[in-house]
């Protein structure tokens, strides 16, 4: 439902489902109210503003148009969480301030405008008007970024040389947004649903409607647009959909200050001002007389400074300025003969053509070409009149060979429909003299002119009659109105399950037309008939007979006018309409007339004598429309080839196709963030991709059918300045035969004088697509000509090397195979070599200290049920070597089996640190201590104050640290774990 101009009433509609919104608080009962906060925020305005803070814009006079965004935010304490829907109510009574003149809501740029309905609130039935809301949906691209940031856009014309697509940001994408309803009293409602059900709150401000708002230029004082208190209009609801009450409701308030003020300031003399509050007036002189008007001006009227202005009753200066010249219209140049005084309003457009709106200087030409009509401007308004009662008798042509002397009658009617003339046939005679057309029948006493009546189909569109919009059913209209056939298409393209619409149409002829017989064919392998009858408002709307076979595809009906009271059409007209539904293929067909005897189609006067007639015996042929299919290339987030600033991208030219008509011509444009690269290299790439370089290439491809329909898709590649390194790493034997995870550090070498670059990463070993113990994975490493590469667990292996090769633009590693066989698979059993400050050089060989760590696991119990997967972050220590989740023998036995072994750290060699003791095989609890070590005492299974081999000896006859020993508690005790 659409209003016009506001009426300050406080009037409201209580009740009215709203579409997906169909539930509010007495369908899921009311939780107890929440905190989420809904805001009118104003943005800006069509002119200057004074200040704009929060939810408050001050304007220092209207004559413009407000914009307010709606949002809604902190919904994170409401119900569970979640958001699923939103419904918000404005306060229409905001729109009167009480002083100057009442706000109205305006249409949205491109809003249709169309005639009021009755008792729809507009100031005179028939008036125009449109809505005062709307949602934004689509956004320009900035850059060519996806998703779009720009401003609000319909058509990709909205945002030159850019794109319009849909805004992902939009809290509620994905469902097409439910128009805001307006009540009278314009008391907007606003709603939306989310796609997914409920959304978590990210703490951002989330838009989902905006409010035009015409401030007139009469309008002063503050006027306050709150929210509706009522929580059957003004509510959301949370993802289990529970309504609740919105806590915080923050409307808006837009103040004008505007009027004009007179003050005395000396005897018989007065100075006036324009757009001043009355407060700032009575401060303009204190003591002195002043007489404020709200929401009126000042204008000067002559070369003296101070003079009467009858209009007003005010003393008024003569100009100062351009700026003392406003008239508030926008359809002059204002401006001030500053040695005059005198004040200049001048057309902005041409007034001989042209009719201007002074309240937003659009312009509408006057002349609609039809002779038959009276063409005027309101200049008050800009609304353009054609009035057909003005041009009565007016010269025309009726377009009709046997008429004469035609002139305007006044009819309403496209085409020249108003116009018409004395029928000849009509016309007595004695001789061809008396004849304008120069036969005569002297037999009759008439004259005689032949005409053949045109006699074809029409296909016709179907609208929503009050809406405007194209519809199939009632049920694709807004409550109340109905789907009606409108105006001719050409469009003869439908889907399976379209309805096509046709008339039987006649055009002008030598004789009025009062009725008709028709044999019509179709062919039922393609469409289906629905329903065949009088067309709608037409004379023709007496059925006679109807005859129809739907398996042959024929139909004869026949039809009058009204026979109590005979009436007849001179053409053209619409006499029989059709309504079929397409069945789905790809194959064309039409709609015939049959001339077959005794029921041909034959036309008939008022006399029931036939009418002569031209027969367009088929209609064009009904197209499958088909499905059109764009396909391009999906987005690609991709690194450099190694040893280059560019990747290497492929994919399958961009293609489309019509399901009927087959492969279309797809049209493409490119671009690059780096401009310096030339258009030519970048619209290279579109069909096959190529060397793609660092930066983000756009892409967009569209394509059209003969049908009408378009597609476009955009894509991107995206090239990052890293490069992408595939690993292949295999743990010695011994470890589980299942899934688990263990985080590797490589190190990438370009050289021996620079440090390395390092990248840890989780891998998954086993599962279906591996050996046990092995894992493949994709990393994302620094660019870099890197010579050689190590790998280690450092949690649990020693350092094993490798040689990377630059294969298919990736660098690529393998550590695997035996090492006394030439491999490099990494070698478990180091369990310090994460261990941070230690100076004993163990971090690089399995040793004694490696038995230590895994005797202080033993004892303090540690286990990594289900399995002893780490990441990047785990800390030393970690036992468990074989990833079992336990620590126990075999994770000693990796020990064992793999003593004294060394890191091969083949990429840059370094001498090892010296290690007091047998060479890593014996260490006293004094150094342990001394190194950080302390808690690795426990190992110490004979009490001769050394970690050694001894030791180990003792535990593999089952020997454990006997925890009753002082010392022992207190190393315990103290472990840094």
């Amino acid at each position: 439902m659409r209003v016009g101009k506001i009426t300050c009433s406080r009037s409201f509609v209580s009740a009215m489902a709203i579409g997906l919104l169909a539930f509010g608080t007495s369908a899921f009962g009311q939780n107890p109210p929440g905190n989420a906060r809904l805001d009118l925020t104003p943005i800006g305005s069509t002119g200057s503003v004074t200040s704009l803070v929060g939810n408050a814009i001050e304007i220092p006079a209207g004559g413009v148009v407000v914009e307010l965004a709606l949002s809604v935010s902190e919904w994170s304490t409401t119900g569970d969480g979640q958001i699923q829907s939103v419904q918000a109510t404005m306060d229409g009574s905001g729109y009167c301030s009480g002083v100057g003149a009442p706000l109205n809501p305006l249409g949205y740029p491109g809003a249709p405008v169309l005639a009021c309905p009755q008792g729809s609130g507009c100031p005179a039935d028939g008036s125009t008007c449109s809505d005062g809301a709307f949602v934004i949906t689509k956004r320009c691209t900035v850059g060519f970024a996806s998703p779009p940031t720009g401003g609000a856009c319909s058509v990709a014309g909205d945002c030159p040389g850019e794109f319009c697509l849909d805004d992902p940001g939009y809290l509620f994408s994905g469902f097409d947004p439910l128009s805001p309803i307006a009540f009278p009293g314009l008391n907007y409602e606003f709603s939306g649903v989310s796609q997914l059900g409920g959304k978590a709150d990210g703490g951002l401000v989330e838009y989902f409607g905006t409010l035009l708002v015409e401030v007139p230029a009469t309008a002063v004082g503050t006027y306050t647009i709150d929210f509706s208190l009522d929580t059957e209009r003004t509510f959301n609801a949370d993802g289990a959909a529970k309504s609740f009450a919105i806590g915080n409701l923050n409307g808006a308030t837009i103040t004008i200050t505007s009027g004009a003020c007179c003050y005395n300031i000396g005897p018989g003399t007065t100075q006036c001002q324009n757009n001043v509050t009355a407060d700032a007036c009575a401060a303009l002189s204190p003591g002195a007389a002043f007489d404020y008007r709200a929401g009126e001006e000042c204008p000067p009227i002559g070369p003296t400074n101070i003079g009467p202005d009858s209009g007003t009753g005010l003393d008024c200066p003569a100009c100062q300025s351009a700026a003392d010249c406003n008239d508030n219209n926008a359809c002059t140049d204002d401006s001030c003969n500053t040695a005059t005084g005198v004040c200049s309003n001048d057309n902005n457009f041409n007034a001989l053509t042209d009719c201007c709106n002074p309240a937003d200087g659009s312009t509408t030409g006057i002349d609609d070409f039809d002779v038959c009509t009276a063409d005027s401007c309101d200049a008050a308004t800009g609304v353009v009149s054609n009035d057909p009662a003005g041009a009565i008798g007016v010269t025309c042509d009726d377009g009709r060979a046997c008429t004469v002397n035609d002139d305007c009658d006044g009819v309403d009617s496209q085409a020249n429909g108003g116009c018409s003339g004395d029928d000849v046939n009509l016309i007595t005679c004695a001789s061809d003299a008396d004849c304008p057309l120069g036969e005569c029948d002297l037999g009759t006493g008439f004259c005689v002119c032949s005409e053949d009546t045109p006699l074809g189909f029409t296909f016709l569109d179907k609208v929503c009659a009050s809406a405007g919009t194209s519809c199939q059913a009632d049920a694709d209209c807004p409550a109340g109105d109905d789907c009606v056939r409108g105006g001719f298409s050409d469009e003869n393209c439908y889907g399976a399950g379209d309805v096509i619409s046709t008339a039987i149409s006649i055009g002008s002829g030598s004789e009025e037309v009062a009725g008709g017989q028709f044999l019509i064919n179709y062919d039922p392998t393609c469409m289906t008939l629905i329903s065949v009858g009088p067309c709608a408002g037409s004379i023709f709307d007496n059925e006679i007979a109807v005859e129809i076979d739907e398996v042959a595809g024929e139909i004869f009906y026949a039809l009058t006018s009204d026979p109590t009271a005979p009436v007849s059409s001179p053409g053209p007209a619409d006499m029989v309409c059709l309504d079929f539904t397409k069945i789905g293929d790809c194959n064309s067909c039409d709609i015939c007339l049959a001339d077959n005897n005794p029921r041909r189609t034959i036309l008939t006067n008022i006399s029931g004598n036939q009418v002569p007639l031209a027969i367009t015996t088929c209609s064009k042929p009904v197209r499958d429309a088909g499905t059109l299919t764009i396909n391009t290339p999906s987005d690609v987030d991709t690194n450099s080839d190694c040893m280059e600033t560019f990747a290497n991208v492929g994919w399958n030219a961009p293609n489309a196709d019509n399901s009927c008509e087959g492969p279309l011509t797809v049209t493409c444009s490119a671009q690059h963030s780096d401009p310096s690269i030339p258009q030519t290299m970048v619209n290279g790439w579109i069909n096959g991709g190529g060397n793609i370089p660092q930066g983000t290439a756009f892409f967009i491809c569209s394509a059209n059918d003969s049908c009408g329909s378009s597609a476009s898709q955009l894509w991107t590649v995206r090239v990052s300045d890293q490069q992408s390194l595939d690993v292949e790493v295999h743990l010695s034997p011994d470890m589980n035969s299942g899934i688990f995870n263990r985080a590797i550090t490589f190190d990438l070498y370009s050289d021996c004088s620079s440090d390395p670059t390092s990248v840890c990463d989780v891998l998954s070993f086993g599962g279906p697509f591996n050996f046990a113990a092995h894992a493949k994975a994709n990393l994302k490493v620094n660019k870099g000509n890197y010579q050689c590469v190590t790998a280690r667990d450092a949690l649990h292996t020693l350092r094993a090397c490798a040689t990377p090769e630059c294969i298919g633009g990736s660098w690529a590693a393998q550590w695997k195979g035996d090492p006394l066989q030439g491999g490099n698979w990494l070698v478990g059993g180091n369990l310090d070599g994460a261990k941070a400050g230690n100076s004993h050089g163990n971090a690089n060989t399995v040793n004694i200290v490696d038995f230590g760590v895994f005797m202080s696991e033993i004892v303090n119990g540690s286990t990594y049920a289900p399995r002893g997967d780490t990441d990047c972050a785990t800390a030393y220590p970690h036992g468990d070597v074989n990833a079992d989740g336990a620590v126990d023998s075999l994770d000693y036995t990796a020990i064992l089996e793999n003593f004294l072994k060394d890191s091969k750290n083949c990429c840059c060699p370094a001498p090892v640190a010296a290690v007091a003791g047998d060479a890593g095989s014996r260490i006293s609890v004094k150094q342990l201590r001394a190194t950080g070590f302390g808690d690795l005492a426990i190992g110490d299974l004979n009490g001769d104050n050394f970690l050694d081999t001894d030791d180990m000896a003792l535990f593999m006859q089952g020997v454990l640290p006997d925890l009753s020993n002082t010392k022992i508690r207190k190393s315990v005790r103290s472990s840094s774990r």
